[in-house]
């Protein structure tokens, strides 16, 4: 029986792309609240104005 060699990757290796992807995450929910924003404020203004 042969013995295997099991690759296994450096901590730095492993933990290399986490911040690009919070990164990426924090971004996303930001433009996520922003547009929930902007759809509340200006979402009413064109029903207002044909209400009779």
């Amino acid at each position: 029986m042969t013995a295997e060699r099991v690759l296994v990757p450096s901590p730095a290796a492993a933990y290399r792309g986490r911040w690009p992807a919070l990164t990426a995450l924090l971004l996303g929910e930001a433009m996520n609240l922003l547009d929930a924003t902007i759809v509340q404020v200006a979402g009413p203004r064109p029903w207002a104005a044909s209400a009779p």
